[in-house]
């Protein structure tokens, strides 16, 4: 039987504790939202191992905000039941044609 270096495979070192092999099993994705998703609020459908999530986007979101999903990904080794966490960080997209109306309105929220 070939010695397999499951460490390796991982990405961890050899010292490292159960929470780094654990993240080690995590998977990131990225999401972008829009402006006012990330000020108001909403929902996004998130693409997973499993299928397609609803995933709730809190008002105030900010750019690069992560969120977990438990148990979304890879099932852990010799760890029956367990599995890795899908991560997914917002990115928000801002507008970069702005009619003269619209920066108008931006202007007022501003002066708020």
């Amino acid at each position: 039987m070939a010695f397999i270096d499951y460490y390796k495979i991982l990405g961890v070192g050899r010292n490292a504790t159960q929470d780094d092999i654990k993240k080690a099993y995590d998977l990131y994705t990225d999401v972008n939202i829009d402006l006012y998703t990330a000020v108001l609020g909403g929902e996004v459908n998130v693409h997973t191992l499993d299928g397609t999530v609803r995933l709730k986007v809190n008002a105030g979101t900010q750019n690069g905000l992560k969120a977990r999903l438990r148990g979304k990904v890879f099932p852990l080794y010799k760890k029956d039941g367990l599995h890795g966490n899908l991560i997914v960080i917002y990115h928000v997209k801002i507008p970069v044609s702005l009619t003269e109306n619209q920066k108008n309105l931006f202007r007022q929220l501003q002066a708020c």
